[in-house]
């Protein structure tokens, strides 16, 4: 299948989730390149998620800033207040999203906000979110009661944004 045959709520999801990848990837490389981090390296991160030497957060630069929580980075645009949870648990998979994170991403974009017209409820969401992989767009992974999705390797090569 290919994105002509996607309808207007499908299409205008995996666009905010391609954004939501191109970002994400963007400012990982942001935060290793500033810390020296080796994105190769089992455990990336592990020198600034330590509470004790305080790099667990901070300004990333004039338009971010990070912190560190769980198995997650969240980036904070410092004037719109855009907000991208980015997991940091899944080697080099740093567009892996869940219904909520995906969601807040939304609702804290403004150049995004539109499509909570067209998708405005959580049950819209996940049920277009489940279209998509569906069709083979994007990827899901389950662990008991949670669930991470990510763009197949394919759309990443495909999108516009990248």
């Amino acid at each position: 299948m290919n994105e002509e045959q996607l309808n207007t709520e499908e299409t205008q999801l995996l666009y905010v989730i391609k954004s939501f990848d191109h970002l994400a990837f963007k400012l990982i490389g942001k935060l290793a390149a500033t810390f020296d981090c080796d994105l190769d390296s089992d455990h990336p991160f592990g020198k600034l998620i330590k509470r004790s030497n305080n790099l667990w957060k901070g300004d990333l630069d004039e338009e971010y800033t990070y912190r560190f929580h769980g198995g997650h980075v969240c980036f904070s645009e410092k004037v719109s207040g855009q907000i991208i949870d980015v997991y940091v648990t899944e080697k080099k998979e740093y567009g892996t999203f869940s219904y909520s994170n995906l969601k807040h991403y939304v609702e804290t974009s403004s150049a995004l906000s539109s499509i909570l017209n067209t998708i405005d409820t959580f049950e819209k969401l996940e049920q277009t979110i489940l279209s998509l992989e569906e069709k083979g767009f994007i990827v899901g992974k389950r662990l008991f009661i949670y669930v991470t999705f990510r763009l197949t390797k394919g759309e990443k090569v495909k999108t516009e944004l990248n």
